[in-house]
This record gives C-alpha cells, structure tokens and sequence, in this order.
C-alpha cells in the first residue's frame, strides 16, 4: 500500500508524527474555546423562537376575469413574454446505436455446444444432497471417546448428549444442511455417513464432535431438456457480447479514420434509426415525448452539441456505442400571433388576474396599517383568512404555509404588524399575531446550539492562528515532492 502511495516506510513515519505535532499544536488553539452562556442562550431564544402569523390570501384565480383584450394588447403581451410562445429548437438526425440485442439473434449455439455447457455446468443445475444432522459437542477428547463408545453399544444420541455435553434435543439438532453448509473438517465425515451413521470423535477448533447422520435426501439433477433454452440463451449472449466488442472497436476505429457514421454503418451493415424533429429533451413538435429514445441522456447531448452537417463521436456505452448524425437543425423562433392566439389570451387572463390580487393585497396591506381591522380588510377585497401554526425562522415553506420571503418579513414585525409578499398562487399579507418563545427546557436544543457555537469559534481561531502563521513564515511550495507524489512510477 505503501508503494501504491509511492511513500517509504520511513516517510510514513514521518507524516505521522507531523501530524501528531500539529494535531496538539492545534488542540491546544482549538481546545479550551468555551462558549459564554449568555451568548448561547442569545442564540438560542434566536433560532427556536417561534411566531404566528394571521394570513390574507389574495388568489389569482379567485380574482374577477378582466375586460375582453384587444389584439394590439395580445401582441404587446406576445412580444414582452416571447419566451412563453417560443418553439425550441428541434433537429433531426441519424442515429448509430449497436447493442447485444442487435447481435443475439444472429449468433446461435449448436447441440454440441450447449451439451458441452451443460457438462460444464452440471453442478449448477443440480439440488445438492442434503442430510439431517445431530451433534454433540465436548470440550475433551476423554468425554467424546468415552460418549462415542456408549454410542457404539446402542445408546441412544440425545440422551448421552444430555449426559455427556449437556445439551437438550434443540442444542443438538443442526436441521437440514448441505454439505458447504459444514465446517471443512467435518463436512466430508458427515456426507461419508449412511443413515443413522454415527461418526467417530472429530476434533476441531471448537472442541470434539460426534455427529449423527438420521434423514438423507439426494441430490437431483435437471436434465438438458430442462435447460437447453436457458443455456441457448446464455450462450447467444454471451457470443453476441464478444461479436459486438469486436464489431463496435471495427465502427469506432472506421469513423476515427474519417469516415462518415452512415459510411461505417454500410460498411457493416447496420441499419440506422432516423429520429426528428425533436427538441433537446426529448420531445417531439407537438411536445410529446418521443418514445423509445436509445440511451435518451447521452443520446440528446450528442445530438445538441454536434453541428449541423456533422457526425459526432462514437461513443461506448455498457451495451454497446452510440453515434449520431444531424441532419437538419431548425432554430428556435418565436411563433406567430395568429398560431398561438389562444394560448397568449389565456396567459395574459393570468397574468392580469395576478397584477389583481398583487394590487388587493397590496391595498390591504395598507389599509391594516393605517389601523383597520383583520376582518374588515378580508371582507372589502374579498381574501381569505387562514392562521399559521407556530413556525420558526428557518421553517420550509410548506411547514409555515408561508413563502421564504415572507417567513423572513415576519421575524421583523411587531406583534399587529404586516407584511406582504408575492406567492406562485397570487399573493399574501401576514399579520404577526403571537411570538412564542423557545422553550425553557428543551436540554437537547441547547446543547446542540452550544456545540454549534463551540465548533464554529473553534474554526475561527484555527484560521487565525494559521493564516498569522502564514504571514510570519511565509508558504513554501515543494515542486518536486509534488510531482513524485503524483507520479505514475
């Protein structure tokens, strides 16, 4: 391993002890940081304080639909928000892809060959024998002898088990096995054995043995026929795996070469797929996902970073390579009015209805602060009314029901103060009804924000302690024990 590292004995030695000398130095820096429990305690009443909010929810879909639109206001719209009208671009190519599944039909295995494989394999399609086995294990050769000459004059095994090893009915019964179930010493022993075949004392690691063979059930065999196809089908592939590593090196080092990927593909005969027009994930023109796509990741990048014209690399896969030519490459373009005239009306009914419920709440928000009350203010732009449960600072979104923005707005309110933020939905106003403080005796909160603390300011004082270290001595850089650390030799 050492060498592997291109580092000595002796070097090793010495990084270790460095780092030994700079893991005290260190400790010593680092070690006695204590954190003030007023600062902790500042800290914590911070981050597990928690508030509840009372919610104004102005919903875009809940606002009134606006006046019918004119056209010359469609296609104010339809210019300003030409990325929501935008076809993307597509392209159309030629793809190159040779897998097993092309080759497997193409190389099958004769009778001989697959009665060969069958000799071969023979253990494989078999079920091992398996025995039913007592034991009884004894710590001194004396006691086993002494157990196995009862045995030898018909005593029966369980009860000079109990007498002899101690052991019960349960204790000795080891079940069903097979033979690599066994411990090596005393696998071939057993399986030697007849039926209530009684072996002699056997010695082993754990002790002496005498074991006690009572049910045998041989093996069996599944005959060829049983298994022809299977090993057909292994073999096939198997053939096929080593025909496509050969044909797949013979298309790479054709293309390599200069040739085109439609050029290799006659060469070798291999049929090409035509796919397109298709956008760059995957979709076809009406944005549908193209079914079937080979290998669709690697396919697609191919396809979009590949000029038109042009052929791409050909690429190995697990199963096989992949090569792409495109043929044709249409630009995104933004799509006429009179094509998307109904998507763009439908969008801008959205659009207006959200400046709605951005300006109804924008609205309430101030008539609250100019002193209204919470109901009145619901009632005359027509919001609902929903109250959080507690949440902390750093809730998610979807624990607070309450945008990110707007949970961080709230930490900044007095109690009866609101704030406003835009949602996906519309918008919202929060009012902050009740501040909780953190609990007085959750130990385990504690802790973990004085361990925060410690390990932070720990980290701080190592900087500085090495960066004066840096000023003071300066870095120095060795060229060469960086390149024979990376060399290759």
């Amino acid at each position: 391993t050492l060498a592997n590292n291109n580092m000595s004995e002796g070097g090793f030695v010495g990084m270790l002890k460095r780092d030994i000398v700079r893991n005290q130095l260190m400790g010593a820096v680092s070690g006695s940081v204590h954190v003030p429990k007023v600062l902790s305690d500042l800290f914590y009443a911070f981050r597990f304080e928690r508030r509840v909010a009372d919610i104004l929810v102005a919903e875009a879909d809940a606002m009134p639909a606006p006046a019918q639109p004119k056209e010359s206001e469609l296609a104010e719209f339809h210019q300003a928000n030409a990325r929501l009208f935008t076809s993307p671009e597509t392209r159309s190519i030629q793809v190159l892809h040779l897998t097993l599944d092309n080759l497997s039909g193409e190389t099958k295995p004769t009778d001989a060959e697959i009665e060969e494989e069958y000799r071969v394999r023979v253990d494989e399609f078999s079920v091992p024998e398996k025995r039913i086995v007592l034991q009884m294990l004894l710590d001194d050769e004396a006691k086993a002898r002494a157990a196995s000459d009862q045995l030898s004059k018909g005593a029966d095994f369980a009860k000079v088990a109990k007498a002899a090893a101690g052991m019960d009915d349960q204790a000795i019964l080891l079940g069903r096995i097979e033979k690599r179930d066994l411990p090596v010493e005393l696998a071939d022993a057993v399986f030697a054995l007849n039926k209530d075949g009684i072996s002699p004392p056997i010695k082993s690691s754990m002790g002496w043995h005498i074991l006690k063979v009572t049910s045998i059930t041989p093996s069996e065999g599944k005959p060829l026929s049983e298994v022809k196809t299977q090993i057909a089908k292994e073999l096939a592939k198997e053939s096929a795996g080593k025909a496509l590593s050969t044909l797949s090196a013979q298309i790479v080092d054709e293309v390599a070469g200069g040739a085109r990927i439609e050029e290799a593909a006659q060469k070798f005969n291999i049929k090409l797929l035509r796919l397109g027009p298709l956008d760059s994930k995957g979709n076809d023109l009406a944005g549908k996902p193209v079914k079937n796509l080979p290998d669709a990741v690697r396919l697609l990048e191919l396809a979009f970073t590949t000029p038109e014209g042009a052929d791409s690399n050909v690429i190995e896969l697990d199963d096989g390579i992949l090569g792409v030519r495109v043929e044709k490459v249409t630009p995104a373009a933004l799509k006429p009015l009179g094509e998307v005239m109904n998507i763009v009306k439908t969008e801008w009914t959205n659009n207006m209805r959200r400046k709605t419920a951005d300006e109804r709440a924008a609205k309430a928000l101030e008539r609250l602060k100019g002193g209204a009350s919470f109901g009145a203010v619901s009632q005359e732009f027509g919001l609902k009314i929903k109250s959080t449960a507690p949440f902390t600072r750093d809730a998610p979104a979807s624990e607070a029901g309450l945008p990110a923005k707007l949970i961080a707005a709230v930490f900044k309110l007095k109690p009866g103060e609101s704030a406003m933020a835009n949602t996906p939905e519309g918008a919202m106003v929060a009012r902050l009804g009740k501040i909780v403080p953190a609990a007085a005796d959750s130990a385990d909160n504690r802790i973990e924000i004085s361990q925060a603390l410690e390990q932070g300011m720990a980290g701080d004082l190592l900087d500085q302690f090495t960066n004066a270290l840096a000023d003071r001595y300066g870095v120095k850089k060795h060229t060469q024990a960086i390149k024979n650390y990376f060399s290759p030799s």
